[in-house]
């Protein structure tokens, strides 16, 4: 049950607090699971394309190496921002990581924001791994002037 509550009277922006005082809180929007498979060596693979004016928030990530990759290299995969769809030149990083043959890397609870009006691409240089990321769009008139770049 709500029993407090404040509203910004220029924009009607609300904030809640119940009785046990917690704050209500909800994210900017809903992640969209996005299943993809890296299974050509370094060829792009977009995971979510992109908007004009709007930044891309990553919420998880999940990558899964299959029994064929090399058990002595491992896979490298890498999830990057591009200017194009198909771009395997990697504007700036976001994620490498290695991969074991039937390994897993799992990254929860992330806030991950991209360059406004940018591709997500992923490439690896094995085959294959499968991965399940999670994101959604913000526009890019939300404040972001916290951010590192």
């Amino acid at each position: 049950m709500i029993f407090f509550g404040l509203k910004d009277s220029r924009n009607g922006y609300k904030a809640r607090v119940t009785r046990q005082n917690q704050l209500v809180t909800s994210p900017l929007s809903y992640s969209t699971p996005i299943a993809k498979t890296f299974d050509t060596a370094n060829q792009a693979v977009n995971i979510v394309s992109a908007r004009t004016s709007y930044r891309i928030v990553i919420t998880s990530v999940y990558l899964y190496g299959d029994k064929n990759i090399d058990s002595a290299t491992d896979a490298t995969v890498e999830i990057y921002e591009a200017t194009k769809a198909s771009e395997t030149t990697v504007s700036k990083s976001i994620i490498s990581v290695e991969i074991p043959r039937r390994g897993s890397v799992t990254l929860n609870d992330l806030n991950w924001v991209t360059s406004v009006g940018v591709y997500l691409n992923g490439k690896t240089n094995d085959n294959i791994v499968y991965g399940v990321i999670g994101a959604y769009y913000i526009p890019n008139e939300i404040d972001t002037n916290f951010l590192i770049e």
